[in-house]
């Protein structure tokens, strides 16, 4: 299920401009504060939304079972796109996204498993 939801979120993600390099990036970023902060962008404010209100269950499809500390949430928000306020490149984006369909592969071959092989799959 969390799969099928990353999948629509790279497809989602397809219909925004994503900035190229760190001068679009810095270029973007007060408007992506007013797009999001006054909702001028109903889609980004609502992938915006999605990607914070998915933290939870995307941590907990890796086998994380009971209440979710700050920095949990913290550490799963590094793993997702981040379009606001400083938006990630296009590159980063793309590389997040693997990253974690591998993560959560990873996750759901293991699950039950006392003592997993480390996760070595990061593509940069």
């Amino acid at each position: 299920m969390v799969l099928v939801q990353i999948q629509k979120l790279r497809q989602d993600l397809g219909k925004i401009k994503q900035p190229a390099g760190w001068r679009e990036r810095l270029k973007e970023t007060p408007g992506r504060v007013l797009d999001v902060g006054l909702q001028r962008d109903p889609q980004l404010t609502a992938i915006t939304n999605w990607i914070d209100g998915t933290l939870a269950p995307i941590v907990r499809s890796l086998g994380d079972v009971g209440a979710l500390n700050e920095m949990d949430i913290q550490r799963a928000k590094k793993l997702m796109p981040n379009l606001y306020p400083i938006p990630d490149t296009e590159a980063v984006i793309i590389s997040k996204l693997q990253n974690l369909e591998a993560l959560i592969g990873w996750g759901r071959a293991h699950i039950g498993v006392r003592n997993p092989p480390p996760f070595q799959d990061w593509k940069h």
